[in-house]
C-alpha cells in the first residue's frame, strides 16, 4: 500500500529506493554524451536491468523525485551545466537512501572522497568493462536491500589477477 505523509501527500517508496520484492534494479542512467548513454542503456538492458536514461540531469532529476520506480541512479560526473555532483546533491535532497552511482574518467581522489562524504554509493572508473559495471551495480543493490552503509568501489583487478 501507498505510504503517506503527516500532511496526507503521497510519500515515494524509498528504501534505498528498492523494491525488495525485485531482483533486478530499476536504474536511471544519466550521461550528456548521448553516445555513451545509448551504449549504457544498451549495455545495461543485455544484462536484464531496466533502464531509463537522460541525457539531462534536470530532466532525470525531475523523473528521480516523481517516480516510485527508481531503485539506482547512475551517473556521469563531468556534464554541464548540472554535474553528477549536483545530480548527487538533488537525489540526497529527496532521499538519503536512494543509491547513487557515479562515473568519470577524470576524477581526482580528492573528488571521489568528496562525492562520498556527500553520500555516493558506488564509483566506477572510466573506461571500466561490462563486468566492473554489472558488478558495481549488483553491489550498490545487495548492500542497499541489506541496508548496509558506505560506498562501493570497483576492485580493478581482472578477475583472472584475483587469489
Amino acid at each position: 500500500f501507498p505510504s503517506h505523509d503527516m500532511n496526507g501527500a503521497l510519500r515515494p517508496r524509498v528504501r534505498g529506493g528498492l523494491d525488495p520484492m525485485a531482483d533486478t534494479p530499476r536504474l536511471v542512467v544519466i550521461d550528456d554524451d548521448t553516445g555513451v548513454l545509448k551504449a549504457l542503456s544498451m549495455l545495461l538492458q543485455a544484462i536484464g536491468y531496466g533502464v531509463t536514461p537522460f541525457s539531462s540531469a534536470t530532466a532525470a532529476l525531475d523523473h528521480i523525485t516523481s517516480s516510485q520506480a527508481v531503485d539506482i541512479v547512475v551517473s556521469d560526473l563531468r556534464m554541464a551545466p548540472v554535474s553528477g555532483e549536483d545530480v548527487l546533491q538533488g537525489v540526497r535532497r529527496y532521499s538519503t537512501e536512494l543509491p547513487v552511482i557515479i562515473m568519470s574518467g577524470h576524477a581526482t581522489p580528492e573528488e571521489v572522497k568528496r562525492l562520498s562524504d556527500l553520500g555516493m554509493n558506488g564509483f566506477l572508473p572510466k573506461p571500466f568493462t561490462p563486468e566492473m559495471f554489472n558488478r558495481t551495480i549488483s553491489e550498490v543493490h545487495k548492500t542497499a536491500r541489506t541496508g548496509l552503509k558506505g560506498p562501493v568501489t570497483p576492485c580493478l583487478r581482472p578477475a583472472s589477477a584475483r587469489g
